[in-house]
């Protein structure tokens, strides 16, 4: 129930001086993984009780995979027995893209399944090599028992969202400051039904679309049994 997060596809698609969008890239199938680097590592940046495995780790522990329906699985480990102790953790997987994307590209992500329910914490999101001067969008985020995705813009000080903007989401923190003390970003708490939790999964997921403009960066989601407006 809890611990597998089930991709079909990311797109990116580049926007053109006469405003059309083509695809530019796609990341699907069996070579969904080999656009993707695995941090090995602990979690340094939100201290979560997981390690992070390299690429060959993850398949043979069957952490990462294809399957049948050519739908990329993350997973984290729910096998082994992790010892009593200070700092238990748990292997798990967390993918870096190779590719970077600037202003003028539209990302979308079609996802199956989410983790939902105690101790999990899935997400999708986008930010710069220098946190937080090159900013973060967190596209798709929550955690323990959320029913609802959260979004948020993470950059230095400077950066606002105004209250009663064109948006069906609730705005939960007007301020976009984040620093390693203080993280929240300017939040929007998604207010359409089967975003997150039980009731995503339980609708057979769902997309997102994140544009990246000179504008501004706007966000949609839409349940694969619910027609929605814009979100952010």
């Amino acid at each position: 129930m809890g611990s597998t997060l089930l991709f079909t596809l990311i797109v990116s698609l580049f926007i053109a001086a006469e405003a059309s969008y083509y695809p530019l890239r796609e990341y699907a199938g069996n070579t969904f993984f080999d656009a993707w680097t695995f941090t090995n590592d602990y979690d340094r940046n939100n201290t979560g009780r997981v390690i992070w495995v390299d690429r060959p780790t993850a398949m043979a522990s069957n952490l990462t995979s294809i399957n049948s329906a050519g739908h990329a699985v993350i997973k984290v480990d729910t096998q082994q027995v992790v010892p009593n102790g200070p700092n238990p953790t748990r292997n798990s997987v967390r993918l870096v893209s190779n590719d970077m994307y600037s202003f003028g590209n539209l990302i979308i992500i079609d996802v199956h399944h989410l983790p939902y329910g105690c101790s999990v914490w899935p997400a999708f999101w986008t930010s710069g090599p220098n946190w937080p001067n090159d900013g973060e969008i967190d596209i798709i985020e929550g955690v323990n028992l959320m029913t609802s995705n959260n979004y948020a813009l993470h950059t230095t000080s400077g950066c606002t969202v105004s209250a009663g903007g064109n948006m069906t989401g609730t705005l939960t923190n007007t301020n976009c400051l984040s620093t390693y003390t203080h993280d929240q970003g300017c939040a929007i708490l998604e207010t359409n039904p089967n975003s997150f939790g039980g009731a995503f999964s339980n609708a057979n997921g769902g997309v997102w679309a994140t544009q990246i403009d000179v504008s501004g960066v706007y966000m949609w989601f839409w349940s694969v049994s619910w027609s929605t407006t814009p979100d952010v």
